[in-house]
């Protein structure tokens, strides 16, 4: 995302809501933290890992965003 608007914390969670939807991902705490984290737009890490599905409106499977949320959410 990496926009410069000002989103509240609601209107991140809505938008998370629609990437869980849109890509049929199952609504779980792991999954909406790591779609909540990529609409933010404060990880760049984490942008970059879920670009090529965002932008090429590609597929993403709950393993893969499981692993990103190992990766990128979990503190060490």
């Amino acid at each position: 995302m990496g926009s410069q608007e000002q989103h509240t914390p609601f209107d991140i969670a809505k938008q998370s809501l629609q990437f869980v939807g849109k890509f049929q991902t199952p609504p779980t705490p792991e999954v909406f933290e790591v779609w909540y984290r990529y609409v933010e737009g404060t990880n760049d890490a984490l942008l970059k890992a879920l670009a090529h599905v965002v932008d090429d409106d590609g597929a993403v499977s709950s393993d893969h965003i499981a692993a990103i949320h190992t990766q990128f959410c979990q503190e060490e």
